[in-house]
């Protein structure tokens, strides 16, 4: 009789906790809310370093295409720079061929006109010296196409010349001590220098 009550007694005590829970109950209780705001507090930290992340490969790629662009547009303007070089170079060469493509074909009427004008002058010269009271008589030397003409001037003039053929392209007439030369083609060759020159300054 003792025995069965000492047995329902200790199970009413096992049974009967004061109305608290077993420890271990009790902390598995307390460590579930924990673990849910760790859970996510880390995904939120997870979250804003994705984002940051982002950030970072996005300003980082902005970087990059603002460099390209800079190497682009330097390289640009080297490249223009350069070409209008080439261009300046090209159109220098092509005047310089230009002009001496343009005297070339201009140097026989050049030196035909400055052939005229200073025997023109020459004879001139001779025919005012020759009227000045100075001798009737000269020699003349010069190119043999100059001979006719020449001659013809002076005859007209009253002057009596005996003319020598030489080569070159002066023109010389003694009259007594007197000499007067005159060369056709330096004077030629001058004309042509300055309106070459005339051009280049032009341009």
């Amino acid at each position: 009789m003792k025995r069965d009550v000492l047995i329902a007694h200790l199970r009413d005590v096992r049974q009967d906790t004061g109305g608290c829970r077993a420890p271990s109950e009790l902390g598995f209780v307390e460590e579930e809310p924990r673990a849910i705001a760790e859970t996510a507090a880390y995904e939120r930290g997870l979250e804003d370093a994705l984002v940051r992340s982002s950030i970072l490969v996005e300003q980082a790629l902005a970087v990059a295409a603002s460099e390209v662009q800079m190497i682009r547009e330097r390289r640009s303007v080297e490249w223009q720079n350069m070409i209008s070089k080439e261009a300046a170079a090209g159109r220098a060469r092509l005047e310089e061929r230009l002009s001496t493509g343009l005297v070339r074909a201009l140097a026989p009427f050049i030196d035909e006109m400055q052939r005229v004008r200073i025997r023109a002058s020459f004879l001139q010269f001779l025919q005012e010296t020759v009227a000045d009271g100075f001798v009737t008589e000269m020699k003349v030397s010069g190119p043999a196409s100059e001979e006719q003409f020449v001659l013809e001037c002076l005859g007209k003039a009253g002057v009596k010349a005996v003319f020598h053929p030489s080569e070159g392209d002066e023109m010389e007439a003694a009259i007594g001590d007197t000499v007067v030369n005159v060369d056709f083609g330096s004077w030629a060759q001058r004309v042509l220098t300055e309106f070459v020159e005339g051009r280049n300054v032009g341009n």
